[in-house]
């Protein structure tokens, strides 16, 4: 029994797989699977009636390179791959809330930015009211945790308030030009290997 590769022989397309002994329909050719061909998907795989043999050509597909005999993601599909980790990533960490002193102790608040939990639109709201009123519109409510852990509405004064906006404006601001860095540093020229791609991450989270 033996493993075969099926190949049209006009486009030199590999077809299918096939094991065992018989034979092809008019216009297709079998050769036995080869070592170098061993485990290459059958897209990959195109048989030169010139010369008899079978290649791996991957040139019709972008987003991977051949390296050394292997199928490996080409840079630009690495590339786009990492470029959508540093966007979920800066979207997670604009949402993960913040430390903020505004009241004499730190306090950690909110930043979701959903339908379902519309913190920063909600924060924005009392921002305006804070910047637009002063103290005569307070107390301004703002739900936030303790360092015990406990979450409640507490309230603010206008410059309390406008601390915390501040706050969440710089993190936000702060975290998109962390991304603009990154972003830029994969589209630099330089950046030209897959072992350089790889090493663009979001920078580890701190602790506060």
């Amino acid at each position: 029994m033996h493993l075969y590769r099926v190949f049209d022989a006009e486009s030199g397309a590999c077809l299918y797989e096939a094991r065992g002994n018989f034979g092809f329909d008019l216009g297709q050719i079998a050769v036995a699977e080869t070592p170098e061909t061993a485990g290459i998907p059958l897209q990959y795989l195109r048989y030169q009636a010139d010369t008899d043999t079978v290649t791996i050509d991957v040139s019709g597909d972008p987003t991977v390179a051949l390296v050394d005999g292997q199928i490996v993601p080409s840079l630009e599909a690495a590339k786009l791959t990492v470029r959508g980790k540093l966007r979920e990533a800066c979207r997670t960490a604009i949402t993960g809330g913040i430390a903020c002193d505004a009241l004499g102790a730190p306090h950690q608040y909110p930043t979701q930015n959903s339908a379902e939990n519309p913190d920063q639109l909600n924060l924005w709201a009392v921002y305006n009211r804070a910047t637009q009123h002063g103290d005569a519109g307070g107390p301004y409510w703002i739900v936030c945790q303790d360092v015990a852990g406990a979450w409640d509405a507490r309230p603010h004064s206008a410059a309390q308030a406008i601390a915390v906006g501040d706050a969440v404006d710089a993190h936000v601001q702060g975290c998109r030009a962390q991304l603009r860095e990154l972003l830029a540093l994969l589209d630099d020229p330089g950046t030209d290997t897959a072992e350089k791609v790889a090493a663009i991450v979001w920078p580890a989270a701190t602790a506060e």
